[in-house]
């Protein structure tokens, strides 16, 4: 797969057909559209590709500096690659980019710079300045330049899976949901760094895990989850909260790893989320503590 960088301006010479959204999480709806992508690619000689936001939008469009998301870029390239999209284009959400009219988004990025002769879109897409682009105007902009594919809404269970509706899934704990409409376990990517060791103390050692992007964290809880480390897959049990029982202030992403006695201070993790055990609760005794720990390996262990 070739990862394409936009930002020098340089016009790609192989004909290509885009996938257009913004693909935060790649979800069920958009691994839909990324197929139609796919599949047409094959039936024809376009490039099968898709463009992504080195920023979120909502970075330059709101100001919101701190704002989390479902998947990092490198994440969505991951994700690309591993079902067979040929061509990645990269390109920075500037002011420039926001400030461009729906025209020059067309014309610029997608006719100029990507040689778009196909497009595959949801039919919600808006794109140009103050959203004035919308899937209409791609059709009326499409005469001579480019075929266009409307993908209608992904459902499931009568639900439409969206980037914000698992979003909201995960801040309400309801994390087999969201894995039902993402289509896998959602994950958080990190480095194991030092904690205070209160937890082998306890005779529960805990990995303290350092996310390295700002993934939005599931909601204060224990969860049943996975972990890689060095390439292989743990059963574990992941605590997310501000440990309560000891006054803590600051959020942490804690890991019991189940049957493993390895240093891995340093280490790159995986962490995947399969279910919402309980929340965090304030015990009032150490052996409360270790008693519920001890429940919540039962029902890991199953």
């Amino acid at each position: 797969m070739k990862i394409i960088n936009l930002n020098n301006n340089m016009p790609y010479n192989n004909p290509t057909i885009i996938g257009l959204g913004n693909f935060d999480g790649i979800h069920k709806g958009h691994l839909e559209l990324m197929h139609e992508v796919i599949n047409k690619s094959k039936s024809s000689d376009l490039e099968s590709s898709v463009i992504l936001f080195n920023t979120h939008t909502e970075v330059v469009i709101n100001n919101k500096i701190n704002q989390s998301q479902l998947t990092s870029l490198d994440d969505k390239i991951e994700i690309l690659k591993e079902i067979g999209m040929d061509n990645v284009f990269i390109i920075d959400f500037s002011a420039e980019l926001r400030n461009m009219t729906a025209e020059g988004f067309v014309c610029k990025i997608l006719v100029d710079l990507c040689n778009a002769k196909a497009i595959v879109v949801g039919k919600d897409y808006t794109f140009g300045y103050n959203a004035s682009g919308n899937v209409e105007k791609l059709i009326e902009l499409s005469k001579d330049r480019y075929e266009i594919k409307i993908i209608d809404d992904y459902k499931i269970d009568g639900f439409r899976v969206s980037s914000s509706s698992i979003r909201s899934l995960i801040e309400d704990g309801n994390i087999e949901y969201a894995n039902k409409l993402i289509g896998r376990n959602y994950r958080l990517k990190g480095k194991v760094v030092k904690g205070d060791g209160r937890g082998k103390n306890l005779g529960f050692p805990t990995a303290n895990i350092n996310l390295n992007f700002n993934y939005l964290v599931p909601k204060d809880g224990v969860y049943l989850s996975n972990i890689i480390v060095k390439d292989k897959s743990y059963r574990s049990l992941t605590s997310i909260g501000y440990n309560p029982t000891f006054n803590g202030s600051t959020l942490r992403v804690e890991v019991y790893i189940d049957e493993f006695d390895e240093d891995i201070y340093g280490e790159d993790i995986i962490l995947y989320f399969v279910k919402y055990l309980r929340p965090m609760i304030n015990f009032s005794s150490i052996e409360e503590l270790i008693d519920q720990m001890n429940l919540d390996l039962n029902q890991l262990r199953g």
